[in-house]
């Protein structure tokens, strides 16, 4: 019997999906190779070409050292292969390992900048931020993050690294049109555009500025995060802690070090963009007082707004948004009585749970 209340959840708590075993064929693996990414380094399968679901395979995902580890597979092993999402192959399982198969070796060195490469299982990066490959992922992640029309990364970043003409992000701010009309293919029509998007952008939130700079783990989520926790200017982000940081929730000791580490290192370049005044932080805006030193959770629909926006309203009012029920939680807000995860757990703490209604009548 199909439950239509539940349906309409995101998570559906009565329904139970069924997943047909994906198509699959036996090959060997041949070699290993490394795709860097970025900072990032990870493992490429090269296996005996087969044909699976209308295509020839030569090359499968591996995903990242732990897969390696956890397959205990070696260069030689009869493999099961499959196409994730009909789409991506990817190594299942080992069928066979022979006696002559040999290890696979893991880089422990950048073999751009000879620093000791970081492998957390999970994934395996250089962490030096003055890495040129860092620093071209750097570039590529300011235009992105600023949402910049027309500044092409095949035609525009990448010759301008790749020739010295760029290798910070300031540097992006003082190209000249004549900079981009001597590349290939860049006419003077395009060049111009390029730069006027570019220069169009001048004033630009904290979370997204310290976000794009392409720190470790640390994206414009969880800046914005620490921006919520107090740390509401450059300087406070500078002059934190690790410790400090850690107390923010979302964030754990490593992930603290990676902030504070990376802002520590990277200071110059931010300052120096900053400097040049074709960038400004905007100012954070008073917010109310209405709900101050409290905390929400939304779970379940919202009648008359959406998520997004009822947090913003919490914040704009000073309190803070979670996204789980904790033991720190003020409020749970929701519409349903249904015994929800959070919901059950809200009522064993004795967290109080009220409805939207409730809720837009404490900021009226």
């Amino acid at each position: 019997v199909i439950d239509n209340e539940d349906m309409k959840r995101a998570r559906p708590v009565k329904q139970i999906a069924f997943k047909f075993q994906a198509e699959g064929i036996e090959t060997i693996l041949k070699d290993v190779e490394w795709s860097i990414s970025g900072h990032h380094y990870t493992p490429v399968a090269i296996v005996e070409t087969v044909h699976l679901m209308g295509s020839n395979v030569s090359r499968a995902s591996l995903a990242n050292p732990n897969l390696i580890h956890d397959l205990k597979i070696k260069i030689g092993s009869e493999v099961f292969i499959t196409k994730r999402g009909d789409i991506i192959p990817k190594i299942e399982y080992v069928i066979k390992i022979p006696s002559d198969a040999k290890e696979i070796p893991i880089p422990s060195i950048c073999e751009v900048c000879s620093t000791p490469l970081i492998n957390e299982g999970t994934q395996l990066y250089c962490p030096n931020e003055l890495c040129p490959k860092r620093a071209y992922y750097r570039l590529t992640k300011w235009i992105k993050k600023l949402n910049v029309k027309h500044f092409s990364k095949k035609l525009l970043i990448k010759p301008l690294f790749d020739s010295g003409k760029i290798k910070t992000i300031t540097d992006l701010y003082r190209l000249k049109v004549s900079d981009l009309t001597k590349l290939d293919g860049v006419k003077e029509t395009s060049a111009k555009k390029a730069l006027n998007n570019l220069n169009a952008i001048n004033s630009i939130p904290l979370a997204k500025f310290i976000g794009g700079f392409a720190i470790e783990n640390i994206g414009e989520d969880m800046v914005q995060k620490v921006v919520d926790a107090g740390f509401d200017t450059f300087e406070k982000i500078k002059k934190a802690s690790s410790f400090q940081i850690s107390q923010v929730e979302g964030f754990a000791d490593i992930s603290a070090h990676q902030l504070t580490e990376g802002v520590s290192r990277l200071y110059p370049q931010m300052k120096a963009v900053l400097d040049i005044n074709k960038i400004i932080i905007e100012v954070k805006k008073e917010m109310g007082e209405k709900l101050k030193d409290m905390t929400f959770c939304f779970t379940g629909k919202l009648e008359t707004m959406k998520r997004a926006e009822a947090e913003q309203m919490v914040k704009d009012n000073g309190g803070q948004s979670r996204s789980g029920v904790s033991k720190n939680l003020t409020y749970l807000v929701t519409n349903s009585t249904e015994p929800t995860a959070k919901y059950n757990k809200a009522q064993e703490q004795d967290t109080k749970i009220i409805t939207e209604e409730e809720f837009l009548k404490m900021i009226e």
